[in-house]
């Protein structure tokens, strides 16, 4: 099962337990450049060959399963995210965020990510001092939007986020504009 979205936006509400207590006020929509997944899936269990997501906030990447027979999910996210709070130029947060329990009630430990953003900000105080105090995890190797757009859609190309795409060449003079995708074209291939 694959899923690849480009340039899309989500509520803050959909990511307020996931976010650190002092980041709970976001106000405006999460752009989403890309999110992508894919899911080998055996016996209604679905083990993550692909997710990542790169928004506005940042990126984060991941591995795990997810259960197509009680709707249960078990996943581990690798964050590289700058949270905006209010008085501050952002909170830099690089730390796993365990997500586990039901689809319609998933459970976020984001104890490591308040971790990091503490210590990301001890180091912006005084220059490692966050590194000393064992915080600061390390980077994640991080991929990009067309690499794992690509692995959602099983290999077959695609669009990708105008950000992030390759220079076009100008329309010849008098043609047609290129049409922007629609919703049954992100579906299209989705179980095949």
């Amino acid at each position: 099962v694959g899923l690849a979205v480009t340039e899309g936006r989500v509520s803050p509400a959909l990511v307020r337990g996931a976010l650190p207590q002092q980041a709970q006020g976001l106000a405006s929509e999460i752009g989403l450049a890309c999110v992508a997944a894919r899911f080998d899936v055996v016996a209604g269990i679905g083990q993550a060959r692909a997710l990542f997501v790169d928004s506005s906030l940042g990126r984060a990447t991941g591995q795990g399963q997810v259960s197509l027979r009680d709707e249960t999910m078990a996943l581990r996210l690798n964050t590289d995210l700058r949270v905006p709070v209010p008085g501050t130029p952002g909170l830099r947060v690089r730390a796993p965020l365990p997500v586990s329990g039901s689809w319609s009630a998933p459970r976020f430990d984001g104890s490591a990510m308040v971790g990091s953003a503490l210590s990301g900000q001890a180091d912006r105080l005084l220059p490692g001092l966050g590194q000393a105090l064992g915080g600061g995890a390390p980077a994640v190797a991080m991929s990009d939007c067309g690499t794992a757009l690509g692995l959602a859609r099983g290999g077959r190309a695609g669009p990708v986020p105008a950000s992030q795409a390759p220079a076009a060449e100008a329309p010849a003079a008098g043609a047609a504009p290129t049409p922007r995708p629609q919703v049954q074209d992100l579906l299209r291939g989705l179980l095949r």
